[in-house]
């Protein structure tokens, strides 16, 4: 629980900001812009974090991201994510050993894009 008292918050008071943009669902073609490794909510994982950039069509410029078990308790997530990292690497033509993930930065492939509906997970 947390003390918002301080903030005197009154919803009716507060104006909307909608920076949060929901990409329609289609084929884009992306390039990588930024990656980074992050831990798991649980304790051992790992996640590669990509930014996709979309680089064609009407939602030019928009950002996507993209989640990876690079390091999972489940045998399943690691492969799933391992397969989906391989899948990258063959859409840009990256052959060898990967050492950085970097080596995957500006070159466009396509996503395919799904948007789901929210689930509270409460």
């Amino acid at each position: 629980m947390a003390d918002l008292s301080p903030l005197n918050f009154d919803p009716k008071n507060q104006e909307e900001v909608n920076l949060f943009k929901v990409v329609p669902p289609g084929i884009y073609t992306v390039v990588i812009v930024d990656s980074d490794v992050v831990d798991t909510k649980t304790e051992g994982g790992k996640m590669l974090v990509f930014t996709y950039q979309i680089v064609e069509g009407p939602s030019v410029g928009e950002s996507l991201t993209d989640r990876l078990n690079i390091m999972n308790r489940s045998d399943t997530a690691q492969k799933i994510g391992l397969s989906q990292l391989k899948n990258i690497c063959d859409a840009i033509g990256k052959t060898g050993q990967l050492k950085d993930s970097s080596e995957l930065h500006g070159k466009p492939f396509s996503v395919k894009v799904i948007v789901e509906p929210f689930k509270n997970r409460d």
